[in-house]
């Protein structure tokens, strides 16, 4: 025989207490069982455990229990459950991506076994083998493995821009000489033309600024370092491109990796 009954620290004489509690609780769940119309202060003293004696038939107790337990947990859990399914199947439907952009193609090409078009455009100074190695190396770097590297000395501003479709392009990199003087009517030109054939084309710009012969000819004036770094930012700033300093001679492929991915993406 299964006994019901009730036992309290802070209540344990206050049954009128008690009593109340039970008639709020469970006297607001629907049924038929009569149960809270022949409940009264003396069936609760009853029902108090004091030792081995207390307690009073479970049965429709029993009853009461399992319909609050569906109530108050199972059911909610159940539309919570559904809620959050339908809302994940929506957004699964109708969430936008957008994967022809550079970064998801590159996803999608590495899974399939395939590699990335990288073009480079060495601006005004051609890049010797070693500083064409660091660019391999930076690439590993933010995750573009064996990327197809391309590169395409720039002489000056008015130099045509290359077929970036035509070539596969997926990104291009302008690399400018921190040695050299920026200018708007140059640097700044060049850059936003061709960030506009990288839109057309749905390629990432970047711009690399070689910081190693700069750097080489004043080691031991850093604030003229700086100040030439400020400079360029202050120009590379009107493109609205991702740009980052590097030393190409020297590379040191964790920080320029942290700077490169840092500078973002412009698609």
């Amino acid at each position: 025989l299964y006994l019901a009954g009730w036992e309290s620290t802070w209540f344990a004489n206050s049954p009128e207490f008690v009593m109340d509690f039970l008639k709020l609780v469970y006297g607001a769940i629907p049924s038929g069982d009569g149960l809270f119309q022949n409940i009264d202060l003396e069936t609760v003293k009853a029902m108090r455990f004091t030792g081995m004696h207390g307690g009073v038939p479970a049965a429709e107790w029993m009853a009461r229990l399992i319909t609050a337990t569906t109530m108050i947990i199972i059911l909610p859990r159940l539309l919570l459950f559904g809620w959050n399914k339908a809302r994940a199947e929506l957004y699964e439907k109708n969430f936008p991506i957008n994967l022809q952009t550079p970064y998801y193609q590159n996803l999608i090409r590495q899974k399939n076994g395939e590699v990335m078009t990288i073009y480079v455009l060495p601006f005004g100074k051609g890049l010797d083998d070693v500083e064409k190695s660091s660019l391999k190396e930076l690439a590993n770097a933010v995750s573009i493995p064996g990327a197809n590297f391309i590169f395409t000395p720039v002489a000056h501003e008015d130099t045509p821009l290359p077929e970036f479709q035509a070539s596969g392009a997926e990104e291009v990199w302008i690399v400018f000489p921190m040695a050299t003087t920026p200018e708007t009517e140059v640097h700044v030109s060049y850059t936003k033309d061709v960030a506009l054939a990288c839109t057309k084309v749905h390629a990432t710009c970047r711009v690399l600024v070689n910081t190693d012969v700069f750097e080489e000819r004043y080691s031991g004036f850093s604030g003229r370092v700086a100040q030439r770094i400020r400079n360029w930012s202050d120009f590379l700033d009107q493109t609205g491109i991702p740009y980052v300093f590097v030393n190409l001679a020297k590379l040191d492929a964790e920080k320029a990796a942290s700077d490169f991915e840092t500078a973002g993406t412009i698609e």
